[in-house]
């Protein structure tokens, strides 16, 4: 009885921290708002694909 308690927390923690996986990368592939470039700044993206890029020492 106890083997059986034990599979089912493994595999329920499997399907969990799957559904974690896949919701945070199809959350993060459907809202790429706001992104940092490596040059140092900040780029806003908008809905028709045109890039803003803002430097970190830009008031």
């Amino acid at each position: 009885m106890k083997t059986i308690q034990w599979i089912r927390l493994i595999f329920s923690s499997i399907f969990i921290l799957l559904g974690l996986v896949f919701g945070t990368y199809f959350y993060i592939k459907e809202h790429p708002s706001v992104s940092v470039v490596p040059q140092g700044c900040i780029a806003r993206i908008s809905h028709k694909n045109n890039i803003t890029a803002i430097p970190f020492d830009d008031p």
